[in-house]
């Protein structure tokens, strides 16, 4: 909506931030594979960073610990499918509709750090259903919550 938020009715700025924020979650989600994939090819020791949380750090001008966050959870993400499966689709095409956001990433973080703490001595399974337990907990609870919950 270009009406200035000021001159909306209530109802309008519901859906108009509704649809910023399902925007915003569907852009974290681009930006963390976006990460993910430049941190396998090792972009960033090529072009003379360390690594790629340095190159993140500098390029993008973020805190070392945010940068630090970013790309460990996008080098864990590949690990967690139902975690990815909730996060919205970064290639979705735009039909006018508000998506529903199943997971946001910063739940997503929530979850994945806790499903990394876990002893490799627990079964597969166990694991496989703590992280669907974790997301279907993630429709309702925000990270802090989360991480209480994991």
């Amino acid at each position: 909506m270009d009406k200035p938020p000021e001159l909306m009715s209530d109802a309008e700025l519901v859906h108009a931030l509704d649809q910023a924020d399902a925007d915003l979650a569907r852009i974290e989600t681009r930006r963390l594979r976006l990460i993910g994939a430049m941190d396998n090819s090792g972009y960033a020791e090529r072009v003379g960073a360390r690594d790629t949380v340095q190159y993140i750090e500098f390029r993008y001008r973020l805190d070392h610990s945010r940068a630090y966050r970013d790309v460990k959870l996008a080098r864990a993400l590949p690990k967690y499918a139902a975690v990815v499966a909730a996060l919205p689709d970064p290639e979705l095409a735009e039909d006018g509709e508000i998506p529903v956001v199943a997971l946001r990433p910063a739940q997503a973080e929530a979850i994945v750090t806790a499903l990394e703490k876990v002893p490799t001595t627990v079964p597969v399974a166990d694991l496989d259903f703590a992280e669907q337990e974790l997301v279907r907990l993630g429709r309702h609870l925000a990270p802090a919550d989360l991480r209480k919950a994991a």
